[in-house]
């Protein structure tokens, strides 16, 4: 790309990331859960550059890359007011664009008064701000918000409010919240990321007071491990330093029964007829016993129902927020029963594939399962799962990936065609498509960016299975 050349022609010195003694920088206490090693790297790298009058960062991105997404707004945090350049690239990028760029930057720094910035100094605040660990550490002096991912959000949160907390939804992802998100975005990141980004910082500029945002993260090694992280990055950035992050680990959370009671709860809503969640959510309000979704079960597997079942799976917060999928499935229940997303079954595999024993647990889906009949959305045998994803994927982590593929391939058994919905840009929805496998059902992959360019794709594929 000729950059260092450039800088090298206009006077500039060039290093890299490999000449600054980054090892000896710890940052892990400032970004816990940094799972990319590069990552942390590039972090500590920017630490340096921004302490050293001497240097200024220029850091090249891929186009669509899921960690650099991340990283450019953390790295953002880190460098504060000094100035540095981010250049985004991909096959397609034109040199000429480059040098456009890379001149600017140049230009900035002649103005700019080097070594006037300060040292920046480790935000020992942090941990208080932002608190990894599960909801036995919330406060209850303090009000609770959760993301709004109906009925999931909505059943834990009138539990939470049982319980003694303040606690409710954040309001459902709407044009101005995802505009709020996509004014703060940087390069190609998740729409995921986007809409949650937006629902966060709008609900904290709305009520400029100490709120808990529950904001789950993962061990990786997809994108969305960090967004709780860089949401708090956000949030300082724009002045609300007032709000609280409570990140609890997914993998941590298997061992939290009532946690798991609600997931189950919210997978009976979803197996049932759109005219009969309402009351059924009432129902699991007062009484969520195991006992209580059993009965539940039977009752959904005795509706008569003739229409055909299309399996609807992916990550769920493009299955279950519409805004995130362009509402693309507003509709879709009128031609057919639709076997949604199961989130207890899709957050077992995880667990799984921790090396937790999930035995008792697949023992009450596949219960759930028996009575369901027709309508159940799990896999008759949970095992089959990690089965097929060890044939057809063999290792990879992030995303839930290894599920996702098992799921698309499968679907249930009485469905009549799957869809898998993910983020556009998702890095391993890119890898999913590489892997040649042939579903048991006709199957659709869509990749999502909140505005429903995918609508005609979907039509057509509907309008085969009606045929």
């Amino acid at each position: 790309m000729g950059i260092a050349d450039q800088l090298l022609s206009r006077g500039y010195k060039v290093i890299t990331l490999s000449h600054l003694d980054a090892h000896r920088t710890d940052l892990s206490e400032q970004y816990p859960n940094q799972y990319w090693p590069f990552g942390a790297h590039i972090l500590t790298g920017m630490q340096i550059v921004r302490n050293d009058p001497r240097l200024f960062a220029v850091y090249l991105t891929n186009h669509g890359c899921g960690p650099d997404s991340m990283l450019v707004h953390q790295s953002a945090e880190i460098m504060g007011d000094k100035p540095w350049l981010v250049l985004e690239v991909d096959e397609h990028y034109s040199s000429v664009g480059l040098v456009t760029r890379v001149e600017a930057f140049l230009s900035s720094l002649e103005s700019h008064e080097t070594g006037n910035e300060g040292l920046r100094d480790l935000d020992v605040d942090l941990p208080n701000r932002f608190v990894v660990g599960g909801f036995n550490r919330l406060d209850k002096k303090c009000p609770v918000l959760l993301p709004h991912l109906f009925p999931y959000s909505t059943l834990t949160a009138s539990r939470l409010c049982r319980e003694g907390f303040d606690c409710r939804e954040l309001a459902p992802t709407d044009d101005m919240s995802l505009n709020e998100g996509r004014a703060l975005t940087r390069t190609k990141e998740y729409i995921t990321f986007t809409a949650l980004l937006g629902d966060v910082v709008r609900q904290a500029k709305k009520e400029q007071r100490p709120q808990q945002f529950v904001l789950l993260q993962n061990g990786g090694s997809e994108a969305d491990g960090q967004f709780s992280r860089t949401i708090r990055t956000q949030l300082d950035v724009q002045g609300a330093s007032q709000a609280i992050i409570l990140s609890p680990l997914v993998e941590e959370l298997h061992d939290d029964e009532q946690l798991w009671r609600d997931v189950l709860a919210g997978d009976m809503v979803m197996a049932a007829l759109p005219q009969k969640r309402a009351a059924y959510m009432e129902q699991l309000t007062q009484n969520r016993s195991w006992d209580d979704l059993v009965a539940l079960a039977g009752a959904i597997g005795r509706t008569e129902d003739d229409r055909p079942i299309l399996c609807i799976h992916g990550d769920p917060r493009c299955v279950f927020n519409p805004q995130v999928n362009g509402h693309l499935l507003a509709d879709i229940e009128r031609g057919f029963h639709v076997s949604w997303l199961p989130l207890s079954e899709y957050l077992l595999f995880i667990w799984q594939e921790q090396g937790i024993d999930v035995a008792a647990r697949c023992e009450q889906l596949a219960d759930l399962h028996a009575v369901l009949g027709r309508f159940s959305p799990f896999m008759r045998s949970f095992s089959s799962l990690k089965e097929i994803a060890d044939q057809k994927l063999g290792k990879l982590a992030g995303g839930n990936a290894r599920y996702r593929l098992a799921k698309s391939i499968h679907g249930t058994d009485s469905a009549c065609g799957v869809i898998e919905i993910g983020p556009l840009y998702e890095n391993v929805l890119s890898l999913l498509n590489l892997v040649a496998v042939t579903p048991e059902r006709p199957f659709l992959r869509l990749q999502v960016n909140g505005e429903g360019k995918e609508r005609e794709k979907l039509e057509t594929f509907l309008h085969f299975l009606r045929k």
